[in-house]
């Protein structure tokens, strides 16, 4: 079973990352991931899955010099935590911000495995999905 410290430590980190993506913070976003060759990003955007650090990296990269901004709103997050191992699910709101352009919020669900390193939990796997706007 989790301790409440180990929760409180993923949800922090689940929010530090959420503040580093709408601000488009690379080098934060990036010190929030493992130091692993495993790291692994999939996208809500596609099935492709960015996998290592140079691949996960040319992905941030690429998003946060796109003409969009995204946020999320959450409205339920839960943890399971063992030793050095986390795993947790968010459900919530992504906002997606364009200069331009109308606000769109899509309903959004993240889910990601963490390890904890050096007293901090990193994401190993992080994973997103949103609602389709199709049949």
């Amino acid at each position: 079973m989790a301790s409440e410290s180990d929760v409180q430590g993923v949800l922090a980190a689940i929010d530090d990352f959420g503040s580093c993506l709408a601000a488009q913070d690379l080098g934060g976003t990036l010190a929030l991931l493992a130091d692993d060759p495993d790291v692994a990003v999939i996208p809500s955007e596609s099935v492709e899955a960015y996998r290592g650090q140079a691949s996960v990296e040319a992905f941030f990269r690429r998003i946060y010099a796109g003409p969009k901004r995204y946020s999320w709103r959450w409205r339920d997050r839960w943890v399971s935590a063992e030793e050095v191992w986390a795993s947790f699910v968010a459900v919530g709101d992504e906002c997606v911000d364009r200069v331009g352009a109308e606000r769109r919020v899509i309903p959004y669900c993240l889910t990601g495995t963490l390890v904890r390193r050096d007293g901090r939990w990193r994401f190993l796997l992080l994973h997103g999905s949103e609602e389709s706007s199709g049949g």
